[in-house]
């Protein structure tokens, strides 16, 4: 049943009659059987709950992924797309979910960045940053990500693990602080590369991936980012304080309309008066940035194409080299030793390659090789090409280009 399409007279006659009511028998018959028809039907027209009950029957399906496509306009049918791609262990499946995401960036026009960025899970954590996991105790998210247990009952953050607490809500509690790590590692990478690419935001959409989610909020406020005209022409810098709060450079605050874009800031695009004002305030409150947006480097922006030539051949472990390119999602080519590229939403392409001895270890220092280009041949983005060099000079600790 892996080819299923949905017919819109079909879809016609169901809107004829009581929904609350056919759902509810839908379900039933659903809950009856579970076989593939009913599946079928209360797949399509139980909306994210149905979703939600077949996907923990038919996860690692062909099927559940055809209605994932029927349902692919539901936010909620793209994030259960999403987490198959990234847990299947199954090739056939994933080949199939990676298919369909592909058709959904044609189709909505959007990068993978951003599908991911639509994906975001919050972990259960409501806009406080709270978890309530029974009437007696609620885990509160802090600014660093920590997890604090809140006592209900008593009205108190408790200052360790009580002894009588149920041991699987104390292993639920150490599961979602495992969780949580490998959210905020993922995602300083995703930022990472959202800064290469200088992708660019409706206020709405922002709001939606930035601030709606209290996971990413709190990343939102450490970082600094480009206020941009219906032109997506750059007006200002600001950071987000929280609150429908915004400040500039100055601490002066500002207003966002709806019909303003925002991107996260690079330096390249910023004087050095104000890049100074950001870093000082960074240093003021305190702020742990999840990626080196503002790290203080010897680059000279205006002259990128002498930078490049002097890192264009660089030291580091075949380790250091792996892990950049695992890091920055970047694509493997093994004709000539080993050689990884990025290639922007404008097509201008980042190359790293070393020739590989097959007895190569972890930590043996190898040559690398650096280069820049465009598909196109077009001229190549500065903030491309300013944020590579800044992220390969603080990987592979290359102190000769580091400002302490």
């Amino acid at each position: 049943m892996s080819n299923i399409i949905r017919l819109k007279r079909i879809d016609d006659i169901v809107n004829l009659l009581d929904m609350e009511t056919f759902v509810k028998q839908i379900k039933e018959f659903y809950l009856e059987n579970k076989g593939d028809a009913a599946c079928l039907i209360y797949g399509i027209y139980g909306g994210d709950e149905a979703l939600k009950d077949i996907y923990e029957l038919k996860f690692d399906s062909n099927f559940f992924l055809s209605l994932i496509k029927l349902n692919i306009k539901h936010k909620y049918a793209l994030k259960l797309l999403y987490e198959i791609y990234t847990t299947t262990k199954k090739r056939d499946i994933k080949k199939e979910a990676s298919k369909i995401i592909d058709e959904v960036l044609e189709k909505m026009n959007i990068s993978y960045s951003e599908f991911k960025l639509k994906c975001m899970p919050n972990l259960g954590f409501n806009s406080k940053g709270e978890r309530e996991f029974n009437k007696d105790y609620k885990l509160i998210l802090n600014s660093d990500y920590s997890l604090s247990l809140f006592d209900i009952k008593n009205d108190k953050i408790l200052k360790s693990m009580p002894k009588k607490i149920n041991e699987d809500l104390k292993e639920e509690i150490q599961n979602l602080e495992k969780e949580i790590h490998k959210f905020m590692r993922a995602n300083s990478y995703l930022l990472s590369i959202i800064l290469i690419d200088g992708e660019i935001y409706s206020y709405d959409l922002f709001r939606e991936y930035f601030i709606d989610n209290i996971l990413m909020n709190k990343f939102a406020s450490t970082l600094i980012w480009n206020l941009y005209d219906k032109n997506k022409k750059i007006i200002t810098t600001f950071r987000y304080l929280g609150k429908d709060k915004y400040i500039d450079s100055e601490n002066k605050e500002i207003k966002i309309d709806a019909d303003s874009f925002v991107g996260l800031a690079s330096p390249v695009e910023m004087d050095d008066k104000t890049i100074n004002k950001w870093i000082k305030h960074i240093k003021d409150y305190q702020l742990l940035q999840p990626l080196e947006q503002l790290k203080l480097v010897k680059l000279n922006k205006n002259s990128l194409q002498k930078e490049v030539k002097k890192l264009s051949t660089i030291e580091g472990t075949y380790g250091a080299f792996k892990d950049f390119a695992k890091r920055y999602e970047m694509y493997a080519h093994d004709k000539f030793g080993e050689t990884y590229t990025f290639q922007s939403n404008d097509d201008d392409i980042f190359s790293i390659s070393a020739d590989i001895d097959e007895d190569i270890e972890h930590d043996d220092i190898i040559e690398i090789k650096l280069s820049f280009g465009n598909q196109n041949y077009n001229k190549i983005s500065s903030r491309f090409i300013y944020t590579f060099l800044v992220f390969i000079i603080c990987s592979f600790k290359l102190n000769d280009f580091i400002i302490d």
